[in-house]
């Protein structure tokens, strides 16, 4: 599993975008509480299921380009990453 907060000043933190591996290296995208469908991600695991690293550095950079495109310039004080 990896995970992003976001930290909001005057509110708890939240979870901005995730990665959740299954046992039989499926996986699912989150972003903001929001599924990504599959077909964003399609290009790069085309069987639905992690096959190496790359996948999951590749799935990270995707999910932090769909991320940077959601904040709202000034909303997001600080972000940390926690694997």
């Amino acid at each position: 599993m990896f995970l992003s907060f976001e930290i909001v000043p005057h509110l708890s933190p939240k979870v901005s975008r995730s990665l959740f591996m299954k046992e039989d290296l499926s996986f699912e995208l989150h972003a903001h509480e929001v599924k990504v469908p599959f077909s964003t991600v399609q290009h790069i695991s085309p069987n639905e299921k992690i096959e190496n690293v790359d996948d999951v550095l590749n799935f990270l950079s995707v999910l932090n380009h769909i991320f940077s495109k959601i904040v709202v310039q000034g909303y997001v004080k600080e972000t940390l990453s926690v694997l």
